[in-house]
């Protein structure tokens, strides 16, 4: 037997009941607008004074590894590799994602550099990246998740595959893509 109990804060179509006035706490049109403008001034100052990032070999890379947190480690050995094999590769780390760093990854695009945004997520990220990117260039993915860590081969590989070259193998100790000593790099 299925019971109900009773539920007074649900919108339920007004069954049995007077309906429920669902609005903002600031009703007066004019009193929302003033909040609304204080908010974008405060997300503009934000944006002026608070975002923060880093690169490291940007200045004559052809493709931008875009990375937070641990992947940003990781990509920057990724980056190490790709310059050992002589691949023109650099990392952009936003420090804050909120506000996201737009106008120095648009600055990048502008140069003419491609981005691989590499995240432990399926991308949310990279949809900042494409939005500051604004169509001026190309912008790739490769995301892992269920707590997966990407391992600089992994990274390395997406990197070879966007200047035409074939996968490597790696010997990082407990890495999925390792294959012993024949393959290490």
């Amino acid at each position: 037997q299925l019971h109900e109990y009773p539920k007074p804060w649900a919108t339920t179509g007004a069954r049995g009941r007077k309906h429920n006035v669902v609005n903002s706490l600031w009703i007066d049109p004019d009193v929302l607008e003033a909040l609304n403008l204080r908010i974008q001034a405060k997300y503009a100052r934000a944006q002026a004074e608070e975002v923060r990032s880093s690169e490291y070999m940007t200045d004559d890379a052809e493709l931008v590894l875009v990375a937070y947190g641990c992947p940003a480690r990781i990509c920057r050995t990724a980056v190490d590799l790709a310059r050992e094999e002589g691949m023109a590769v650099g990392l952009f780390r936003p420090i804050t994602l909120f506000p996201f760093p737009v106008g120095q990854i648009a600055n990048l695009a502008k140069a003419g550099k491609m981005f691989l945004a590499v995240e432990m997520s399926h991308g949310q990220m990279v949809e900042d990246v494409r939005l500051a990117v604004n169509g001026v260039s190309e912008v790739a993915f490769h995301g892992r998740s269920g707590g997966i860590v990407p391992t600089p081969t992994e990274i390395l590989n997406q990197v070879r595959a966007r200047f035409g070259k074939p996968p490597v193998i790696s010997n990082f100790p407990g890495s999925s893509d390792s294959a012993g000593k024949e393959g290490r790099i």
